[in-house]
């Protein structure tokens, strides 16, 4: 007889409590399946179900208990360094990779509506009684060495070494972090070393490409790029880099690219844009280093891929885990992101971190992450210093979020070098300070020119002011030669001018209003001839300053020097002189000269070297590298200066 038949003559039968109860529990389950179904759906980013959640964790469980911590210094390099620290691709029989999409559906005949009478039954081995997995320990880590690097650990971070899994040491534990290991086996690599030397010379911007300030627009209308799959991307990408073994990036040109389908739900897709942007600027500040977008090449020939990603686990008999973007290493604990350097060049931004783009806001800053990790992409490792920039914890206080002088100097050191730039002028702008119309003092900044960009060099802290260079136009307003010969700040007590020289014309800019005076003293219009400003000084000069100790002021072409005195409006009698007569030791052909406040001696530059006088009236010592005395003058590249 076939039980499941049914009569449709028989009447229907009244329902009893019991069966009553199992239809309302199958409707509520179903209900409830269906509502984790939805809240768990990708947002759009930037769209309407964009939200941006107010508290900075995740919700992972915490680190508690002996088993995650061992698993937590083990994958971190506590016990022994990490070897090989890069994406481990799965290979099928004939060696392709195997790639697993993110958004990957689960098996929909691996849920719990299978029957399981029909499943085969047998033991569960590590489930406690109540269901719940139990601990794992690695049976190959004594007590002794799980002690020592519980030490380890907290020796380096500055905590009171016992040994003893405390408060202390698990609150360190649990706070947001960078997924990469704190210990890992040098490998040899190759560097920039001399490649880069003598690399000056030729044009070096550092950040973007003509491309970028296209992508956000692409991205928000139509998209015309080609779409490509993380499947795609990733597959080409390794296939061809893993067969390049470079270490760091050797020509000074890194290509970059967001990966379209790994944007952030979490941020509008531009501020994404904007933001990395802004980081990959911040480090060609420090290194000669020129970081371009790139829409159009294949995916497996940019050198560092930045995507969004996000860890995903599906119930079932079979528990299904799917990591971010095929990626071997799962965000775990309070992890934001981590990232891979040589030839799998990467950023992975852990996307159930509800990110930001600005400090101050509730959030993550996504900046201070990026900051980090593509430091990682470029060869750093972490530095277990509370004040560097790739400390392995990111710290909620965003108000020093810069690259500081260590980290500066580590990164120039793998190979990188130093930034090496010739200047068309340099001055130190002298402002008197009053009060009640009385001067109490003055101060002073140092300002470096080049080819329509300019510096402000902050004496005090070594560098120059973040976000420089800027055009000189936007911050000289009515300066709009690309090239300026040289720059006269004429500043004593009763006098306070201040001359711009380009070609054979002069500027007089108005430092009180902050621009150029439209009509000199007589009424002529501005520019004038150099000639008819200041008598006997040729039309073309190689560059000017003014000596605040004799009181005049010098002008320089080929091998002349011209002495000029101010209150008489002429050269002095038997000028021009030769330069060596003069200014003995100093280089004809000049690029500029500039007395500084800062050192209280003259500097004379001529390319890549300077010049000065050792002290009053001393000889003049030289040649010298620029670069070591004012460093990290680097030459960003212009249309992103804003960001």
């Amino acid at each position: 007889m076939n039980v499941f038949r049914i009569s449709r003559l028989s009447p229907p039968r009244r329902p009893n409590f019991t069966t009553t109860v199992a239809c309302l529990l199958r409707h509520v389950y179903a209900f409830v399946t269906l509502f984790l179904l939805f809240s768990e759906a990708e947002r759009i980013p930037g769209g309407r179900g964009s939200t941006h959640i107010s508290h900075g964790t995740i919700n992972n469980q915490p680190i508690r208990s002996i088993g995650q911590v061992a698993v937590f210094l083990r994958k971190l390099g506590w016990f022994k360094p990490v070897e090989n620290w890069e994406p481990k691709i799965e290979t099928s029989r004939d060696g392709e990779p195997i790639f697993v999409p993110e958004d990957m559906a689960p098996d929909p005949f691996a849920d719990p509506f299978l029957d399981p009478s029909m499943m085969m039954v047998e033991e569960v081995e590590g489930m406690g009684r109540d269901g719940e997995p139990t601990e794992e320990v690695d049976d190959s880590i004594s007590q002794e060495e799980l002690e020592e690097a519980i030490r380890k650990f907290q020796a380096e971070n500055n905590l009171t070494v016992t040994g003893q899994l405390d408060e202390e040491t698990l609150n360190k534990m649990n706070e947001p972090r960078c997924g990469n290991p704190d210990h890992t086996l040098t490998k040899n690599r190759t560097t920039l070393g001399d490649l880069l030397k003598g690399a000056a010379n030729r044009s070096r911007g550092n950040t973007s490409s003509n491309d970028t300030s296209n992508a956000a627009e692409e991205a928000s209308a139509g998209n015309v790029r080609r779409r490509r799959t993380l499947l795609d991307t990733w597959k080409e990408r390794q296939q061809h880099r893993t067969k390049d073994k470079r270490g760091y990036f050797t020509d000074g040109h890194i290509t970059w690219r967001l990966l379209q389908e790994g944007y952030s739900s979490q941020l509008e897709v531009e501020t994404q844009y904007k933001v990395l942007h802004r980081s990959l600027r911040m480090w060609s500040e420090v290194i000669p280093v020129m970081f371009k977008e790139d829409l159009h090449s294949s995916a497996n020939e940019v050198d560092i891929i930045i995507a969004f990603g996000r860890d995903r686990s599906y119930g079932g008999a079979h528990n299904q885990r799917h990591l971010h973007l095929g990626c071997s290493h799962e965000f775990q604990g309070q992890e934001y992101a981590h990232a891979f350097s040589n030839a799998h060049a990467s950023v992975h931004l852990n996307d159930d971190v509800p990110w930001t783009p600005d400090a101050g806001q509730r959030g993550v800053n996504l900046l201070k992450v990026a900051l980090h990790e593509v430091g990682h992409t470029l060869g750093l490792g972490h530095q277990l210093r509370s004040n560097s920039l790739m400390q392995p914890n990111y710290p909620s206080d965003d108000l020093s979020l810069e690259i500081g002088p260590e980290d500066r100097r580590a990164i120039q050191d793998l190979g990188y070098g130093k930034c090496e730039e010739r200047f068309d002028t340099v001055f130190d702008w002298v402002r008197p300070m009053f009060e009640n119309g009385y001067m109490l003092g003055a101060t002073y900044n140092t300002y470096f020119f080049s080819d329509g960009r300019y510096w402000m060099y902050e004496n005090s802290k070594g560098r120059t002011r973040y976000g420089d260079p800027r055009i000189t136009g936007a911050g000289w307003e009515g300066i709009a030669p690309r090239k300026l010969d040289g720059i006269l700040h004429v500043w004593k007590r009763s006098w306070d001018a201040l001359f711009f020289f380009s070609g054979d014309s002069y500027y007089q800019y108005d430092s009180e209003e902050d621009h150029v005076y439209t009509h000199d003293a007589n009424g002529n219009p501005f520019p004038n001839l150099i000639s008819y400003g200041f008598p006997g000084i040729p039309d073309n000069i190689d560059t000017v300053y003014y000596n605040r100790t004799t009181g005049y002021i010098y002008f320089f072409q080929g091998n002349l020097v011209y002495q000029y005195e101010i209150e008489r409006h002429r050269v002095s009698p038997g000028f021009p002189k030769e330069i060596s007569e003069v200014f003995p030791g100093a280089p004809n052909d000049m690029d500029a000269a500039y007395y500084s406040y800062a050192h209280g001696t003259t500097f004379f530059i001529k390319g890549l070297e300077y010049w000065k006088i050792a002290y009053p009236n001393g000889p003049i010592v030289g040649p010298m590298k620029t670069n070591e005395q004012r460093q990290d003058i680097c030459n960003v590249w212009m249309r992103h200066l804003d960001y």
